[in-house]
């Protein structure tokens, strides 16, 4: 929650999306600060939105919202490809976005789409945090020193996996892949905060973060 403010200066007033919601884990101090906001959880683990549904019930300004899309490893049976995925919202409808350990588990054409839902439902001038794992040249270096589990070692299509049998399982791309697509979505990459996961000792969280600021109209 602090990253959201500190980074992004959310504001009790705010209309929040949090993609790849999960049980709630980010929803719960979102719960005490959303004076006046609204916060939409989408999720495509159903019986994690139907339990979400059922224990923030109490808060009317939360809601929960099943994504039926195909993931190989948390919704296999999934009725709709990730890379065809419609957002349940209209446009324009939120301050800030967040999708955290999304990203890092789709291929890049789910990605390319859901970067574009996220900037569709966002106000012009609206805020994402989105954390990746990111590829450079400093952490090709501290992969290779053996010292962090995920090395990425297969390439698949334009980015980078640990096991190319469940790809989704693990997914980095290299940090010019995702400025790309980001600038093409109208949602530019305006800072990045680097995680700990490739064995940095001053990470921000485990994933690297990345804030943007939508520059489109919808």
């Amino acid at each position: 929650m602090g990253n959201f403010r500190d980074l992004c200066g959310l504001q009790p007033t705010e209309r929040v999306l949090d993609v790849g919601s999960g049980t709630g884990r980010m929803a719960i101090p979102l719960t005490t600060y959303l004076t006046s906001g609204t916060y939409a959880g989408l999720e495509i683990v159903g019986e994690s939105v139907r339990w979400c549904q059922r224990a923030y019930g109490r808060h009317p300004n939360f809601r929960f919202h099943h994504a039926d899309v195909r993931n190989d490893r948390y919704n296999p049976r999934g009725q709709t490809p990730a890379s065809e995925y419609r957002f349940p919202f209209d446009s324009g409808t939120f301050d800030f976005a967040f999708l955290t350990s999304v990203f890092t588990h789709l291929l890049p054409a789910a990605t390319v789409n859901d970067l574009s839902e996220v900037t569709r439902v966002l106000r012009p001038g609206g805020h994402a945090l989105i954390t990746y794992f990111l590829l450079s040249d400093e952490t090709a270096t501290l992969i290779a020193s053996g010292r962090i589990a995920h090395t990425f070692a297969h390439e698949f299509g334009c980015c980078r996996v640990d096991v190319p049998s469940v790809a989704e399982a693990a997914v980095a791309f290299s940090q010019t892949r995702v400025r790309e697509m980001h600038a093409a979505a109208g949602l530019p990459v305006e800072s990045v905060r680097c995680g700990a996961w490739s064995g940095r000792t001053d990470g921000l969280s485990w994933q690297d973060i990345t804030i943007s600021i939508k520059t489109i109209s919808s």
